[in-house]
């Protein structure tokens, strides 16, 4: 057995590794449609923001329900609790830029190293918690 087939027979290592790489196909899938509606289609940032949002978040949430958490929590419950994570968490990735925003402006590698560490391992407790129980 490699290490990582080890690794991945322990179910908690192997949903945390399915969570990081989920999310961060998410992550990526959401900055390439925020860069297509910016410069393809010319929308305004903001606008892009939400449409980006929109077109990513279904797929992630189903990826991270079913794969990730295997939930038997219905999607009525389970998306409108996903995206209620989803808010709080950017809401928390706002006001820790603006509270840090020297930081952030000094050192911005590190914070938003920092920052996005913060919000992934809130979206997997409130994720794990919360949103997928059931």
């Amino acid at each position: 057995m490699t290490s990582l087939t080890a690794l991945l027979a322990q179910p908690r290592l192997r949903e945390i590794f399915l969570f990081l790489v989920v999310g961060g196909s998410a992550a990526l899938a959401y900055m390439a449609a925020g860069v297509f509606f910016t410069t393809v289609l010319a929308v305004r940032p903001s606008v892009a923001v939400a449409l980006s949002l929109a077109v990513v978040m279904p797929p992630a949430y189903l990826a991270q329900k079913v794969i990730t958490f295997r939930s038997a929590a219905s999607h009525r419950t389970a998306f409108i609790r996903y995206a209620g994570v989803q808010a709080i968490s950017n809401g928390v990735a706002i006001v820790g830029a603006e509270l840090f925003s020297t930081t952030v402006r000094s050192q911005p590698w590190i914070a938003f190293f920092t920052i996005a560490l913060i919000v992934a391992c809130l979206n997997y407790a409130l994720l794990k918690a919360w949103a997928f129980r059931g």
